[in-house]
């Protein structure tokens, strides 16, 4: 099955399916935490490679990594999601300080 919310990070669609929420739980990651981050946090966004970008945000103090592919101009397709490293939580915090 695959799923899709609309949310206010540029109008972007993320698309995901079972396996992907899986694969975050993996990570200790969940979906509402994720698009919360797309939602609601201030966020860095880096292009990685080709339309793969990484976005560091905050879900109530834990600061996550996502992984996402830019399939058109407004969907994305989440590929993975994880807490942030010490150096990437450095980043974030020196970048958003409250």
């Amino acid at each position: 099955m695959s799923y899709s919310k609309r949310d206010r990070w540029t109008g972007i669609e993320l698309i995901y399916n079972d396996e992907t929420v899986n694969h975050i739980a993996k990570h200790n990651v969940t979906i509402g935490e994720v698009l919360h981050v797309l939602k609601h946090s201030k966020k860095i966004v880096a292009n990685l490679k080709g339309d793969n970008y990484a976005i560091i945000g905050e879900f109530y103090g834990k600061c996550l990594v996502i992984i996402v592919t830019r399939e058109n101009e407004k969907r994305f397709i989440l590929r993975t999601a994880r807490d942030c490293n010490n150096k990437e939580k450095r980043r974030y915090r020196e970048k958003h300080k409250k």
